[in-house]
């Protein structure tokens, strides 16, 4: 892990028993907002890039393979809207986010949301950029532990619809962790194309621990991509890599 990460997971720390427990999430999936107007949540995502098997006797679990970061700022200056600025730094992409959350029926929440994105390929001399529309799904949780989510996207650059699914098993409890979930993901690729997608669908599974204010993940999964736009796509092989998210909850 490089200097200035180390600096951003220590300032992600600081002020863990000050703010409260928030939102239900999934590990990339975009979920609807559970947060408050005039609350912002700081990001971090971090996936190394060598798979846990890469070069065994030289790496531990992947993590001297580089690494795919993505830092990202949300916040809602009225209740149900938010902003979401972003820098990914695996392929120099920066996005620029919008979204609205509603309770869809008394069973589930949705969110639609539109994103510009815009990122490097070192091959080609134009940035390629484009926007991303998704509309996600979050059911109630069913017998008070399981969590449902969808999502339906469509990238404007690869002119794809694609999806992802995801379900999270959680368990309120006492202690310094009030909340602790088991989240898997699974994004099936449609009219699969050698040339835009992966020969793979992508999947991901996790824990989560939520206290005061902050969420902690661990996962595995068989891409180092970030995110609903990039998983949908698929994942060249079925080696897995690791990873961890960190959201820390800010009050304004």
């Amino acid at each position: 892990m490089n200097k200035p990460v180390i600096k951003i997971v220590t300032a992600l720390f600081i002020g863990a028993a000050v703010t409260p427990a928030f939102e239900r999430d999934m590990l990339n999936l975009e979920t609807p907002s559970g947060l408050e107007a005039g609350n912002g949540v700081i990001e971090l995502q971090h996936r190394f890039k060598g798979p846990v098997d890469y070069d065994p006797a030289g790496t531990i679990l992947g993590m001297k393979g580089g690494a795919n970061v993505h830092l990202g700022f949300r916040y809602c200056p009225w209740r149900r809207l938010e902003f979401r600025p972003a820098l990914t730094f695996g392929q120099k992409e920066y996005t620029l986010g919008a979204s609205y959350s509603l309770r869809f029926t008394r069973f589930a929440e949705t969110k639609f949301g539109v994103e510009f994105f815009s990122y490097d390929v070192p091959e080609i001399k134009d940035r390629r950029q484009n926007f991303f529309y998704n509309l996600s799904f979050q059911g109630e949780p069913i017998l008070g532990v399981i969590s449902p989510a969808l999502v339906v996207g469509y990238d404007g650059y690869e002119e794809r619809v694609g999806t992802g699914l995801g379900v999270a098993v959680g368990f309120d409890r006492e202690g310094l962790f009030k909340h602790i979930a088991l989240i898997g993901e699974y994004y099936p690729v449609f009219a699969r194309d050698e040339e835009r997608t992966g020969p793979e669908d992508c999947f991901a599974a996790g824990v989560e621990a939520q206290t005061y204010g902050h969420h902690f993940a661990l996962l595995v999964g068989n891409s180092s991509q970030i995110g609903t736009r990039r998983l949908m796509l698929g994942a060249d092989t079925n080696d897995l890599y690791l990873g961890f998210n960190i959201y820390r909850l800010i009050e304004f």
